[in-house]
């Protein structure tokens, strides 16, 4: 079976532990690198499936603002990267065969029918006038 592997570029400790551990536990292998220079080494040699990015590596973004216990829900914060992750899937996943849904599907290992749903969902339905009036 081919690896699923996930870039990881985070600063913080604490936040690429726990994304890793949250990558591991939804059956992918992620890769750590600690900084934007260690990902490029490793981007120069080796697929992704996606990267996960820290929002403050450059450390312009400044410290990452404290939040109140029970405003952010980890059920909503997982759905969300769990659709992000699909949707980037999806995406190489239809470059890869030109935009050709049924070889997309069986690469993903999915049903035809659900792929459309999933396109549709992700809002990744490309402008059928525009392709026309080429």
């Amino acid at each position: 079976m081919k690896k699923r592997c996930v870039l990881v570029v985070e600063t913080d400790p604490v936040a690429r532990r726990h994304l890793t551990s949250l990558l591991e536990t939804w059956g992918y292998e992620p890769v750590v690198a600690g900084s934007v220079d260690e990902s490029l080494a490793v981007l120069a040699h080796s697929h992704f499936l996606f990267s996960l990015l820290g929002l403050d590596l450059d450390g312009a973004a400044g410290p990452v603002p404290a939040v109140k216990p029970g405003t952010v829900s980890l059920k909503i914060v997982g759905r969300k990267a769990a659709q992000a992750a699909e949707r980037e899937a999806i995406l190489r996943a239809l470059d890869h065969t030109r935009w050709n849904r049924v070889q997309a599907a069986k690469l993903l290992n999915i049903s035809y029918r659900a792929l459309l749903y999933k396109i549709k969902d992700a809002g990744l339905e490309p402008d059928r006038r525009a392709a026309s009036e080429t």
